[in-house]
């Protein structure tokens, strides 16, 4: 969790360089990787089983970098790492796939058409796609042909929704570190949290279903109880 707000962050600050040096374009894919990891965080700290489907992500990740490095032919040995000895965590089918896909995740919060949506947008930019590569043409006067251009035609006024996606971002992860640090939640953090909220006009919090908390509970339940019939009497 911590570390999720404390990354969100240090990508607002990755992006305020970049707009400060004219990098709009190059900038929407850093308040991409910013706005997930304030979405995921706000999805652990509050979905019962969300923090073991993360890890259980984290580990399958890693088997597979792990099988991908071995057939380059990267890697001698028997590719043996730590992630092999552990058993996966018992969670729900829906936040396993959540750890693993941003749509299943943003479909946990009440707000989750809207999040996808932002993803998508945030996506489109971030990838390979027209919308990138039409960034690099222009029109010339009186011809139907456009020509290339070595930097892209996005200026600042364009790239302002995102740049408050960026800054809600920062608000959204402070806010879910708040929900485990008592005392956090209690100091002069939670004021400025508000304040910056209301400045931009958002809600300071991602509130998650109460769907979703019921299906991780019962998950968390049920995991708990397999880990105790496993421990020897």
């Amino acid at each position: 969790m911590y570390a999720l707000t404390a990354h969100t962050h240090r990508l607002g600050h990755a992006v305020a360089q970049l707009l400060d040096a004219g990098l709009t374009v190059e900038a929407v894919p850093t308040v991409r990787a910013a706005f997930e990891a304030a979405i995921t965080a706000s999805w652990i700290c509050q979905v019962p089983d969300a923090m073991p489907a993360f890890l259980n992500a984290n580990h399958r990740q890693q088997k597979a970098m792990r099988d991908t490095v071995m057939r380059a032919g990267w890697l001698s040995g028997d590719g043996h790492i730590h992630a092999d000895t552990l058993t996966p965590f018992l969670v729900s089918p829906k936040s396993k796939t959540g750890a693993n896909q941003v749509q299943t995740l943003c479909q946990d919060f009440v707000a989750g058409d809207a999040m996808y949506s932002t993803y998508r947008g945030l996506s489109w930019m971030t990838h390979p796609t027209a919308a990138t590569t039409d960034l690099y043409l222009r029109m010339r006067p009186g011809s139907p042909h456009p020509t290339l251009a070595t930097s892209p035609t996005y200026s600042i006024d364009e790239m302002m929704p995102w740049l408050h996606v960026m800054c809600s971002s920062l608000v959204w992860s402070a806010r879910a570190l708040n929900l485990i640090d008592h005392k956090r939640a209690q100091s002069a953090d939670r004021r400025r949290i508000r304040a910056a909220a209301k400045r931009l006009g958002i809600h300071e919090f991602l509130v998650v279903t109460p769907a979703a908390v019921d299906r991780g509970r019962k998950a968390e339940r049920q995991r708990v109880a397999a880990e105790l019939r496993r421990q020897p009497e």
